[in-house]
């Protein structure tokens, strides 16, 4: 909705006010601001920008305190129903909106960028020939505007908390802690971190939930100060053993080790598994806990409330029996989905025990189905808040979604129609809105769920006749003629002009890639899978990448410059013989990135230039290619101005994607710019 359609939405409702009876102070004459506040919000629920939210709160000084007192809020919700929103959170929602629709338009013009983080880099001599596969875990403190990032490499403990631009969290600045595992005992191999997941406890606080190889599973301090990383409990296995000295019987049952762990959404309840049994703790704080490590004797141990040992279940198919398991999650406090090897189960949490069916099995014609990973889907408001939705990835690259109030085994299929067969290993879901997915050849994909979605960002760009550019490879579906398009869009029939329709259309939005192998550690044996992937909310512009041996942050980052929007810093810092580019992070929820302190455990990140990522997007025109058919190609360097600038805005995608090419078929197939 731009500006005009305000006095589109004043006028459509002035007829609601025609026999009301005026206020002491309103005129004889029906206006927009002589209704209720519960009437005027839900106007604002209907308004599809954010330039149009800000256009009415500018009409008088009633609708102004309205908006910014309960406008902004209703705004927020409506138009990013399909997120979570983070209840109790710390800042004017107007900021809020102004973060949600400055990222929504990153995601759509895939402005992003990433940088590598190697925790060796530098020390060549004493390593592991076989690099360690990174286990992440991810959280945003909405209250003090903190995040935390932790990362299991191999037998270390590696955190970082740094605090936002802007906001409750403005200048707090980046603390590191490193844990060394070989000061408590731990090996190389033997004890590596393989399961993590951040707890935030009521009294507590933030706590880490860690599983290492050999079976040992401990909850851990996570808090700012010198107690992060001080044992909290011990969570003891299904033969009532911690893990603690279990060497040998480590080696004599390989099934001991713990696969995975997550956290139920009021984070009382852990869930862990081995590869044969599904283990529930309830987690609650005892008066005889220390946090001191130098007292290991008063450090309790709690044995799992409940267990389900999935190799002996008799619901589950004999022939599925023997594959083990591989990942356990909550969906729901009292539900608890399985990915075995092949199959998926639910298990639904008794007071009696743990409850399982195989609801969803492989439907593919592979001799050997495998499932890869699952991700729990939050999608807000769709659905009233649960967790209804599974995600879950397969042999052959085949990406299923689940909706368990359906009887169909999966009710969407997501495939990349260039890289058809490379399997997902990591999956990041931002509510129903999209989802990220980490593959063993070393892309990093983002697939829409093509979900009805209440915002899109074109909305807020002016009308024009002209088609959105450049046009994907893609069959192009038929679409009416010019001239049955409105110019400019008409609110109040409801139809909208030739660009702001077609920008809707998922074919003008295609699922993406990013090649990230080249910014992996180069040794000799290294694999460029990306084992895992975790994001702090679905309101962060940042997500982080597990690479072996490296981790790797992904940003929201553009270089068009936004209108009202500060530059903010670079979020990576140019190495020799780059040059510093000017671009802009999220207004809000963005991050001061200052130089990390000399050898530290977790070095600065490598500085890449955005060009040195690949486009992967099916827009490419053939011509433009270099090799076979669905080879990617080189985006440009950034700052490069056009001569088309006045049309730039019409692109589809981030300005480091641009090409005068785009721009010269885009006028050739239009008659005239737009007035």
């Amino acid at each position: 909705m731009t500006n005009g359609a305000v006095n589109d939405v004043s006028n459509a409702f002035s007829s609601l006010t025609t026999n009301a009876s005026p206020g002491p102070k309103s005129s004889s004459k029906p206006s927009l601001d002589s209704l209720n506040d519960h009437v005027l919000l839900a106007i604002v629920s209907f308004i599809n920008t954010a330039k149009s939210v800000a256009a009415l709160s500018k009409t008088c000084r009633r609708l102004h305190a309205l908006v910014q007192d309960d406008g902004w809020r209703v705004f927020v919700h409506a138009s990013f129903s399909n997120l979570s929103i983070p209840r109790g959170i710390a800042y004017p929602w107007n900021k809020v909106a102004d973060s949600l629709t400055w990222q929504t338009r990153c995601w759509e013009r895939k402005s992003i960028v990433l940088s590598n983080s190697d925790p060796n880099r530098g020390s060549r001599q004493g390593r592991q020939s076989v690099r360690f596969r990174p286990v992440l875990a991810a959280r945003q403190s909405h209250k003090d505007g903190v995040e935390l990032v932790v990362c299991g490499a191999g037998e270390n403990i590696e955190g970082k908390f740094r605090g936002r631009l802007d906001g409750p969290g403005k200048g707090i600045g980046v603390s590191w802690h490193h844990l060394p595992g070989d000061s408590h005992g731990y090996v190389a191999g033997r004890d590596d971190i393989t399961a993590l997941a951040l707890m935030d406890h009521e009294e507590r606080g933030l706590c880490m939930v860690l599983g290492r190889a050999q079976g040992n599973l401990h909850i851990l301090s996570a808090s700012r100060d010198e107690k992060f990383g001080h044992k909290l409990c011990r969570l003891e296995g299904t033969d009532g053993s911690t893990g603690e000295g279990s060497t040998a019987r480590a080696m004599r049952n390989r099934d001991a080790g713990i696969k995975s762990v997550d956290v139920s959404k009021t984070g009382h309840l852990v869930v862990a598994n081995t590869s044969k049994d599904v283990l529930l703790y309830r987690y609650e704080l005892d008066s005889s806990s220390t946090e001191d490590e130098d007292q290991e004797v008063q450090i309790p141990s709690m044995k799992p409330l409940h267990t389900k040992n999935l190799a002996k279940d008799e619901t589950t198919e004999a022939s599925l029996r023997e594959y083990p398991l591989l990942v356990s999650k909550f969906l729901r406090n009292d539900l608890i989905g399985v990915a075995k090897y092949g199959a998926l189960h639910y298990l639904d949490v008794t007071p009696t025990g743990l409850v399982g069916d195989t609801i969803g099995k492989s439907t593919m014609s592979d001799s050997s189905p495998s499932i890869r990973t699952i991700e729990p889907v939050s999608s807000g408001a769709l659905t009233g808040g649960a967790y209804n939705l599974m995600l879950s990835s397969w042999l052959g690259g085949c990406i299923k979604l689940q909706d368990l109030r359906t009887p169909t085994p999966f009710d969407y299929v997501y495939r990349d129609s260039f890289d058809p067969y490379t399997s997902t290993m990591s999956l990041a879901s931002y509510g129903a809105s999209h989802f990220l997915a980490g593959t063993e050849e070393g892309w990093l994909k983002i697939f829409d769920y093509r979900m009805p979605r209440p915002y899109h960002h074109a909305d807020g760009i002016p009308c024009s006749t002209r088609t959105p550019f450049p046009p994907p490879m893609s069959c192009k579906p038929t679409f009416p003629a010019k001239d049955q398009y409105p110019f400019p869009c008409n609110h109040i029939e409801g139809k909208m002009c030739r660009w702001h329709s077609q920008s809707q259309d998922v074919y003008y939005r295609p699922d993406f890639a990013l090649g990230v192998t080249k910014l992996a550690p180069r040794d000799r044996g290294s694999h460029r899978t990306i084992w895992s992937l975790a994001k702090a909310s679905d309101i962060s512009p940042t997500f982080y990448l597990g690479l072996s041996g490296s981790v790797m942050e992904g940003n929201l980052y553009t270089y068009s410059e936004p209108s009202g929007t500060s530059p903010a810093r670079s979020p990576r810092r140019p190495g020799p013989g780059h040059r510093q580019v000017q671009g802009y992070g999220d207004p809000l929820f963005g991050f001061w990135q200052p130089r990390s302190p000399r050898k530290k455990h977790w070095d600065e990140p490598f500085s890449v230039e955005s060009w040195d990522y690949y486009k992967f997007d099916d827009m490419v025109h053939p011509e433009t290619r270099t090799g076979e058919w669905g080879r990617p190609i080189k985006a440009s360097p950034p700052g490069t101005k056009s001569p088309f600038g006045s049309i730039a805005k019409w692109h589809r995608l981030d300005e480091k994607y641009h090409s005068d090419m785009d721009y010269e078929r885009a006028v050739t197939a239009s008659a005239a710019l737009p007035q």
